[in-house]
């Protein structure tokens, strides 16, 4: 009766041990706030953001980091995501940026063959050409507030080099209403390092935006994108993480650093922090920053 009483035990331990490891669904949740400086001038952003995913066959945690399980894992997933948010400072009020989206990722284990579709609409608030040039009426109703509305279209294709390596391109096309469109071309490469001590992830990417979307802006030169970046996993919760970017255009370079924290508080559960600042190599009176908080809950 005992041995049996054990066996039992015994196989719903390993159930329940199969059970967590396992997850379909992830969704998320952020907070953004920060400022950017022009001049004098030091506008406010807050952004609440919110993203939900399903994994078409359940993801496996076990083979290292807990935030690395579906790009170890070979997950398929489809994504969506939206955001909401404003800029509120003192010559400009409540001007609306928000966005939404999806994204469907698709793995072909067999090969390790990847590709991606994404679509993302951006609606922003901006000033009316008119009124930009002189003084602003108090009023909503009065400041001449446009919406700039864009529409981005990708279509990404790459392959597992190795388990833990991805090299992926992506081409992405804009259309920006009453102004044209433009193209964007981009490469990532990702690789896990895995050692004793703890996993390093690292990134690199190199992008290059078409900027001629209409006839002024023909004779311009593309813009250059870079960005490099790791993360180092103490164990399989907790992950630190700092990434460099920059922005090269015609006559100056927009560069942004960025440190990050992740841990799993269970195994279902994330708690995140990000902290960006950014500006440009030639133009002192000009920054950005931010700090994003962020949730995430797998079943």
């Amino acid at each position: 009766m005992f041995k049996k009483t054990a066996i039992v035990a015994g196989i719903a331990l390993a159930l329940s041990a199969t059970a967590q490891a396992e997850y379909q669904w992830e969704l998320g949740a952020d907070y953004s706030t920060g400022e950017v400086d022009i001049g004098s001038a030091s506008p406010d952003k807050d952004v609440i953001s919110g993203s939900g995913t399903y994994f078409i066959d359940a993801v496996d945690d076990t083979k290292g980091p807990l935030a690395e399980a579906a790009f170890l894992d070979r997950a398929s997933s489809i994504n969506i995501f939206a955001s909401n948010g404003e800029i509120d400072g003192d010559f400009v009020k409540d001007l609306g940026v928000k966005n939404y989206g999806m994204q469907i990722h698709s793995v072909f284990s067999d090969g390790g063959w990847i590709a991606d579709f994404g679509y993302k609409r951006i609606e922003n608030d901006t000033l009316s050409t008119s009124l930009a040039a002189g003084p602003l009426p108090t009023p909503r109703a009065q400041r001449g507030l446009d919406t700039i509305d864009v529409d981005q279209f990708a279509l990404g294709f790459g392959k597992y080099l190795t388990d833990r390596t991805t090299l992926v391109f992506t081409y992405a096309y804009s259309d920006i209403d009453e102004a044209g469109d433009y193209n964007t071309y981009r490469l990532d490469l990702e690789h896990l390092f895995q050692f004793s001590f703890g996993d390093i992830k690292a990134e690199a990417s190199y992008g290059l935006v078409d900027v001629s979307v209409n006839d002024e802006l023909e004779d311009k030169d593309d813009i250059d994108i870079y960005k490099v970046g790791a993360t180092y996993y103490f164990n399989k919760n907790i992950g630190l993480g700092v990434n460099y970017g920059e922005e090269d255009f015609d006559s100056d370079a927009f560069q942004r650093w960025e440190a990050n924290a992740s841990w799993f508080i269970t195994d279902q559960w994330e708690v995140s922090v990000n902290y960006l600042d950014g500006e440009f190599d030639d133009i002192d009176d000009v920054e950005e920053k931010a700090v994003t908080i962020g949730t995430r809950y797998r079943f």
